[in-house]
């Protein structure tokens, strides 16, 4: 599996011209300023200095797909950006939530004169 990109278009409510940010949920990378965006009839660039990379495509005839090329640190690959009104969220396994398929038991520790503590569900 590869890595998601998103590419998030809004218009910006002074100025009215539109803006974008990049977000890269996998790498926890969110609102990454895109510093050119052109979105023409059929086409879209979208070039972050932030990131040193971006996206140029066409539209498909509904607009809501875009295929194209995204480039980064000399290297570029096909791509193809599809509308959608939500990103699922990344689910990961390291930060289980309850209920869990297993026991889980509380536990407390004392070092060998009590003065120091430490226990399985205090927050850090």
């Amino acid at each position: 599996m590869g890595i998601r990109l998103v590419l998030k278009v809004s218009q910006d409510s002074l100025t009215r011209q539109q803006k974008a940010t990049y977000d890269s949920p996998d790498q926890g990378g969110f609102d990454l300023a895109v510093s050119e965006l052109i979105i023409t009839k059929d086409s879209l660039k979208a070039f972050s200095a932030v990131i040193g990379g971006g996206f140029s495509g066409k539209f498909n005839a509904n607009r809501s797909a875009i295929e194209g090329t995204w480039s980064q640190a000399g290297r570029s690959m096909s791509l193809v950006l599809k509308q959608t009104e939500q990103v699922k969220p990344l689910i990961r396994p390291q930060m289980p939530k309850a209920p869990f398929p297993y026991k889980e038991e509380k536990l407390i520790y004392f070092n060998s004169d009590k003065s120091i503590k430490l226990n399985s569900f205090s927050s850090l």
